[in-house]
C-alpha cells in the first residue's frame, strides 16, 4: 500500500528542499505547495512553514478543517513578540482537535538539522488536542 503523501506547505528553498529531501530519505512521499492556495487536503499530515505565503494560507484555512492532522509549523523565532504571539494562538485554534508541533527556529539554523526535527515530528506526532513547542537556535 502506497503511503499518504505528506504535504509541505512552503517554498523550494534550502529548508522546504531540506525538509523535503529528510521525509523522502524516510520512504515518505512527499507534495510541496509553494503557491497561496490554503489548505489542501491531499495527505494526512503537513508541514507549514509560516515564514512563507503558502504556509500561513494553509495554517489559516486548517483551522474551520476537521480531516487532515498537521505535524509540523514552522517559524522563524526573530519575528518579535507580537508574531510569536499570533503563531501560538493559531497553532491553538488548530490544536483544538488535533496534533500540532510548533518548531521556533533562528534564521541561521542548519536545514538538515531542521529538517531532522521535522521527520522527528512525522514520526512522532502530537496527541490530538495538544500543541508541542520547541525552539530551536543555530547552535543548538
Amino acid at each position: 500500500m502506497t503511503p499518504e503523501p505528506i504535504t509541505i506547505f512552503g517554498q523550494a528553498d534550502t529548508i522546504g528542499l531540506a525538509v523535503a529531501d529528510g521525509l523522502s530519505a524516510r520512504g515518505k512521499r512527499v507534495h510541496l505547495v509553494s503557491a497561496e492556495t490554503g489548505w489542501i487536503g491531499s495527505g494526512h499530515d503537513a508541514v507549514a512553514d509560516l515564514d512563507t505565503a503558502a504556509g500561513a494560507a494553509a495554517l489559516r484555512d486548517l483551522r474551520d478543517d476537521d480531516g487532515d492532522d498537521p505535524v509540523v509549523v514552522l517559524s522563524s523565532a526573530d519575528n518579535g513578540r507580537d508574531a510569536v504571539a499570533s503563531v501560538r494562538s493559531m497553532c491553538r485554534t488548530c490544536a483544538a482537535g488535533r496534533g500540532v508541533a510548533l518548531l521556533w527556529h533562528e534564521s541561521g539554523v542548519e536545514p538538515e538539522r531542521l529538517a531532522a526535527e521535522v521527520v522527528r515530528h512525522v514520526e512522532n506526532p502530537a496527541p490530538a488536542g495538544e500543541l508541542v513547542e520547541e525552539w530551536m537556535s543555530d547552535g543548538s
